[in-house]
């Protein structure tokens, strides 16, 4: 995010969010309603991993990861 903190300020406007929470995605659409009056891109790059071998990996574990990368649960 860095990166982005020094460019334009009219194009990009970084923030921080956790996709799993409604309140907090809620809070951050306002702030970039506020700065910009609409939205016309999103970039998601929300993701969360499991590491090991596959076979040992609990299955909770998988969907929790299927569903905060796909549905932002």
């Amino acid at each position: 995010m860095a990166d982005l903190d020094g460019g334009d300020p009219s194009r990009f406007f970084p923030q921080e969010l956790d996709v799993s929470s409604d309140e907090n995605v809620q809070l951050v659409v306002s702030r970039v309603l506020e700065k910009f009056g609409r939205i016309d891109v999103v970039v998601n790059n929300a993701a969360v991993h499991c590491v090991g071998p596959l076979a040992e990996v609990p299955i909770s574990s998988v969907e929790h990861t299927f569903n905060t990368n796909v549905y932002g649960e």
